[in-house]
């Protein structure tokens, strides 16, 4: 039986990463986790003077759930490897559909890990772990109780909406105390999640993870040049 959450934070509503070619990271986007093509801001000369971002952002269904991509200006650092490192963004699937899923990543070349039944980040499901041209870190979540509203912003591909965050910090306590005093989440605590991991579910559903680190990876910083 789900805990009962006291917080008001309902869904993860937005995530941001960052890219070295706008271009490729928006068509990536279109491909593989299935939005509509939406206009690239801050391409115009009155923006670049203005000193506005090349960036784009990819909403799903109503818009209350969305992603996007802004342009370094310095090249990113190279991947640590498929579900090695942090940021990790993490949207719903539906379990049956897990295995179309892993051929559109196969056609469209898409590097992804095969999929693995896991609890150890609160949930127990399947997760694909997959990463775009840029390096950043992905995954499909098909937990065995998917939450009520999870696909109500379903995209043409049949992905839902955010499903967690999973980054790192250097001291999970002082995270979680946080956490606790201004959002009313509480970490979710049972024999599957590492004592170097922390869980906090939203009142819907979706986590945000902490990953006991020494160094924050670079890569946090996706809304600006890292």
């Amino acid at each position: 039986m789900a805990t009962e959450q006291r917080g008001a934070a309902h869904w993860i509503d937005h995530f941001v990463v960052g890219t070295n070619d706008i271009g490729r990271w928006v068509e990536w986007a279109i491909d593989v986790i299935g939005v509509e093509r939406h206009p690239i801001g801050g391409l115009t000369t009155e923006a670049r003077n203005a000193g506005r971002p090349v960036a784009s952002f990819m909403y799903m269904g109503d818009g209350s759930c969305h992603f996007g991509a802004f342009l370094q200006r310095e090249q990113l650092p190279p991947t640590k490897g498929l579900g090695a490192s942090t940021p990790r963004h993490g949207f719903y699937v539906r379990a049956a559909d897990v295995e179309a899923h892993v051929r559109r990543l196969d056609a469209h070349g898409v590097p992804h890990t095969a999929p693995a039944r896991t609890s150890a980040e609160g949930e127990t499901g399947v997760a694909v772990h997959f990463e775009d041209p840029d390096g950043n870190q992905y995954e499909f979540w098909a937990p065995d109780d998917l939450p009520e509203g999870a696909m109500a912003v379903e995209t043409s591909a049949g992905v839902g909406r955010i499903s967690s965050i999973a980054l790192g910090a250097r001291e999970l306590q002082r995270t979680a105390d946080f956490f606790s005093a201004y959002c009313g989440m509480e970490r979710v605590s049972n024999d599957d999640v590492p004592e170097d991991t922390l869980v906090l579910r939203l009142k819907a559903g979706a986590r945000l993870v902490y990953h006991l680190t020494g160094e924050v990876d670079q890569r946090v910083i996706g809304h600006r040049p890292w």
